[in-house]
């Protein structure tokens, strides 16, 4: 369809495309004509070594100026025909030099108009030579029929007017003066049916010639019986029919050949064109998949897997391809793909970009904030900055993805630091996947774990908040950060809790060793005190708190379950002086208070001025003695 278009298009335009070979045309026919009628013209006066001479000049000239040159030589032939042969063509002066004729004079006067004045006219007006040539032709033709032969190249041509060619067939018209000369009546003039007819074929012929379309070759039909009518040789007038034709075809084969060579050049750029779009689509194809690389986004490989098969499989059949309607449906075809290329990756990006905000809507409620990313304000193109705008926009994505994995990594890792919990098998790498994430957080963060964990904190909080009030320097910061976390989102809940109890072993290890130390050195001072047992649960106590295998939540639970006795030991190093003091007088008066044991079965530790406090110092020197003296309750009894 589009290479009948094509074609249409140069064949209703054969003027346009042909002016250049009819130009040549002219100069050499121009050049030609000239040389004749400067052969006639100097021929008389010149030696004939000069008139060649002159010959080879003229020619070589009327080449390059081709249209002044025509007309003049024209007029100094005419006028030379008038002065020294004192013709005009085959028409006689002489009757006009002789006497005075008004009908002779205005037939000569009508046929200097049809020989000169209208080329003439026709190269000033319309600077066309056609008419130049056609008189020429005629003038010559005098000497030798067969210059007629050069009639084709004044009426033939064709013109965007039609007005040009009407006047370059009106010197034929001087065919039919001598007729008109023979018969000098009005009368056979107005009724003479053939010189009306041959001066319609003449009419007709221009106006056939004129026409731009290919019809207009039977213009050659009214010019051939117009030169039959007018006693022209069938040989001359079949060449001359032949040549009108072949130089009235021109712009036809012009355009065709033109039409030719657009459409295959029309094929080869169509073809070029659609190697280019291809290179740069599997060019761009091949960077996108890069960037699926750098950023990980795995969901995007199939769609990029399915254009590049489709593109390849297009780059293979192309170079087989010679048909032009072909190759523009492929051309369309490619057109469409790349735009639903273009259309899949950005409603794939715009997809992406909706589920990253939703999650980092989501993840707000477990304490972690990310940056949202802003849709896309327009359509991402299929080109090296569309590459550049994916890549920028898949990073952001990955990198805040990377950041909300290691949340997540940092959530498992210190719950299974917390409770011994595990979820390495669980847990996969979300960059594949980044829904995973609110899954993980819900399973992480349930409700189980989050009370175990509060649960954790509280115990470690009452160490810190005991610590502080037997004044065993405590950790304040610690204590007020494990006070703060109450206020903390899930996610930061526990991450911070890993942390801050993580120290807060630390810091009772530290308090346990204190406690230790100060306690051995009463010892020494107390020997009394060696026997009390709970000395050892601090002992046992300090290496829990310190088994790193077994999870934080776990030690300080045992941790707390010592709360008594770091209590007690607590109490005996503040008091040490007073235990002393009633261990002392235990010792001192043990033999009085054995006696009044025996006689009364009991002693109350108020007679003795003791506190009810230091009753289980006393069963410690009690017991040393290794007698059967106990405290009970308030009082020193013997025990049978």
């Amino acid at each position: 369809m589009r290479d009948n278009i094509i074609l249409s298009m140069f064949i209703k335009n054969m003027e346009a495309n042909s002016d250049i070979v009819y130009e040549y045309i002219n100069r050499v026919i121009v050049a030609v004509i000239n040389a004749i009628l400067s052969y006639k013209i100097f021929f008389s006066f010149l030696p004939i070594d000069y008139v060649y001479f002159v010959i080879a000049i003229i020619s070589v000239i009327s080449f390059f100026f081709y249209k002044p040159l025509s007309i003049i030589f024209l007029a100094i032939y005419i006028i030379e025909s008038a002065v020294v042969f004192k013709t005009l063509y085959n028409i006689t002066l002489l009757p006009l030099i002789q006497g005075y004729s008004i009908e002779y004079l205005i037939e000569l006067l009508v046929a200097l108009i049809f020989i000169f004045i209208i080329p003439l006219f026709s190269i000033l007006k319309y600077s066309s030579i056609g008419g130049v040539i056609t008189s020429s032709s005629i003038l010559l033709s005098i000497y030798n029929p067969f210059f007629l032969l050069f009639l084709p190249f004044g009426i033939a041509e064709k013109n965007s007017r039609i007005t040009v060619n009407i006047l370059s067939v009106l010197p034929l018209l001087i065919l039919i003066v001598p007729s008109i000369l023979s018969y000098n009546t009005t009368s056979y003039i107005l009724h003479n049916y053939s010189l009306w007819v041959s001066i319609i074929l003449a009419l007709a012929a221009g106006i056939l010639f004129g026409i731009s379309q290919l019809y207009s070759l039977i213009g050659s039909i009214p010019l051939s019986i117009f030169l039959y009518l007018n006693g022209q040789a069938l040989e001359i007038i079949t060449l001359t029919g032949l040549l009108t034709i072949i130089l009235n075809i021109i712009p036809s084969i012009v355009s065709l050949i033109k039409a030719n060579f657009y459409i295959k050049k029309e094929l080869v750029d169509t073809r070029k064109r659609i190697i280019e779009n291809l290179d740069e689509l599997k060019g761009v194809l091949e960077k996108i998949k890069l960037v699926i690389k750098d950023t990980n986004d795995i969901e995007l490989t199939p769609l990029i897997q399915k254009y590049n098969k489709f593109f390849a499989d297009i780059s293979s059949n192309l170079e087989n391809i010679s048909d032009m309607k072909t190759l523009q449906n492929l051309e369309l075809e490619l057109n469409a793909k790349r735009l639903e290329l273009e259309r899949s990756i950005n409603d794939y990006l715009f997809d992406q970009i909706s589920r990253y905000n939703e999650i980092v809507d989501e993840i707000k409620n477990y304490g972690i904030v990310l940056d949202k990313i802003e849709p896309l304000s327009e359509a991402i193109k299929i080109n090296d900055e569309g590459v550049i705008k994916i890549r920028k926009l898949l990073s952001r994505v990955n990198v805040n993805v990377q950041i909300l994995y290691k949340y997540i990594e940092s959530i498992y890792n210190s719950l299974e630091l917390l409770l011994g919990k595990k979820y390495n098998n669980e847990i996969t790498d979300i960059r594949f996947n980044i829904e995973m994430s609110i899954k993980y957080f819900n399973r992480l963060l349930n409700k189980e774990n989050l009370e175990t964990c509060k649960t954790c904190t509280e115990l470690m909080l009452k160490f810190l908040q005991l610590s502080n009030s037997l004044n065993l320097n405590a950790n304040q910061e610690l204590l007020k950060n494990i006070i703060k976390l109450s206020d903390e989102k899930p996610a930061i809940f526990v991450v911070k809790s890993k942390e801050f109890l993580e120290q807060g072993l630390k810091t009772a290890s530290i308090v346990l060793a204190k406690v230790k130390e100060e306690y051995e050195y009463i010892k020494n001072e107390i020997p009394s005190l060696s026997r009390y047992k709970e000395f050892d649960l601090i002992n046992l106590l300090e290496k829990e708190i310190n088994d790193s295998t077994k999870p934080i939540c776990k030690r300080i639970e045992t941790l707390s379950s010592s709360f008594q006795v770091i209590q007690d030991l607590s109490s005996i190093i503040a008091h040490k002086s007073e235990i002393a003091d009633v261990i002392n007088l235990i010792n001192d008066n043990y033999d009085l208070i054995l006696q009044k044991v025996i006689e009364e079965g009991c002693i109350k530790l108020s007679e003795l001025g003791i506190a009810l406090d230091y009753g289980k110092f006393i069963d410690l020197v009690l017991q040393e003695k290794g007698t059967n003296l106990r405290v009970v309750n308030d009082s020193i009894c013997y025990m049978r």
